[in-house]
């Protein structure tokens, strides 16, 4: 079991390493997507996660995490928030994932896109009526925001937001089988500007699970992503790598039009963005393959 990660940071966007040495069961390992918090309080968000396996530790260990950084927040005047998405694998038989925020898990199963997380949105009916039982409301701004603000209905921190911004996670115990190829784990913009599908095509044509880590933020950054750019992509038993590299990148161009270009077009007209990425100018194809590492 083999698991990889890659950030790719915008400059508005500081960050810091967060060093975690894990302490967990024999033949488990801890996988987690957390966004920095604030260039002053770096490493909050990851000391707790490590030695957590269960459900119930695993609410437990956001819970302590959220405790820890209100403190801090409280303490020092900050008012930063982050998603936060742990994925905790057991004998490579069994995954116990916990999230909050729009991190979000998706697993490969004999090719397919398996979405084991559901974004917290705040116009979802359950949450809303979370949100409105805490004496809290939902607008629409934009987008949907809890306390007209924040696009999410849960996160660790964003103390000015509690108690209508929950902490407490969703948790989901997946059971593997040999069929179950990788999962990945990322921030809100690689989703962005790549749904499900495109994400499980993207890192399965990858040569291993560290390139299709490198493949999926770096091409979101070249797609034009704002956000964001986290992922972890981790090898389970049915695992295969493909003895290929840049055919990831382009079978990723090819979905993002209703047909394949013609035998001897253009490969540069290829990687036209969408309208949906909210991109004017054109790419060319070096730049793409630049980019994704190659």
């Amino acid at each position: 079991m083999q698991g990889f990660s890659r950030s790719v940071r915008r400059p508005r966007f500081p960050t810091r390493p967060n060093p975690c040495t894990p302490l967990l069961p024999r033949k488990a390992a801890l996988y987690r997507v957390v966004l920095p918090l604030s260039p002053a309080c770096p490493s909050a968000p990851s000391f707790c996660f490590a030695h957590r396996a269960s459900a119930l530790a695993s609410t437990q260990a956001f819970l302590e995490v959220e405790t820890e950084f209100l403190s801090i927040a409280n303490t020092e005047g900050l008012s930063d928030g982050t998603t936060a998405l742990a994925a905790v694998i057991q004998d490579g038989t069994s995954m116990t994932i916990a999230h909050v925020g729009d991190s979000r898990g998706v697993l490969c199963r004999d090719g397919e896109a398996v979405v084991v997380t559901h974004d917290h949105k705040p116009e979802l009916e359950e949450e809303r009526r979370r949100i409105e039982a805490a004496g809290g409301f939902v607008s629409y701004i934009g987008c949907w925001r809890a306390m007209g603000i924040l696009a999410m209905s849960r996160a660790i921190g964003d103390i000015f937001l509690k108690p209508y911004v929950s902490a407490i996670p969703d948790v989901r115990v997946v059971q593997l089988g040999d069929r179950d190829e990788f999962v990945v784990l990322a921030s809100d913009g690689v989703y962005d500007v790549f749904d499900n599908d495109e994400v499980v095509t993207i890192a399965r044509g990858a040569t291993d699970p560290q390139q299709a880590a490198n493949v999926l933020t770096n091409s979101a950054f070249a797609a034009g992503s704002l956000d964001n750019l986290t992922a972890v992509v981790i090898a389970l038993n049915g695992y295969s790598p493909k003895p290929r590299a840049a055919l990831s990148v382009v079978e990723a161009a090819q979905t993002f039009h209703a047909s394949a270009p013609s035998s001897g077009a253009n490969p540069a007209s290829w990687l036209t963005p969408p309208a949906r990425f909210g991109v004017a100018s054109n790419w060319r194809y070096n730049t793409w393959l630049d980019l994704a590492g190659f």
